[in-house]
């Protein structure tokens, strides 16, 4: 084998350890819209303490 095929199956290899792991999977889905929502909430909180 040569190194060009090692470096193509990265991808699959953590495609089939996302799979395998399907919590982390759901939390690599979940985190940004959650710290989406908080920062907004965080934000919105802030305003209005500030008026």
């Amino acid at each position: 084998m040569t190194h060009a095929t090692a470096d193509t199956n990265l991808p699959r290899h953590f495609s089939t350890y996302l799979y395998r792991h399907g919590t982390l999977y759901l939390l690599i889905l979940l985190i940004p819209p959650l710290l989406w929502f908080g920062i907004v909430y965080l934000g919105s909180l802030f305003a209005l303490l500030i008026q």
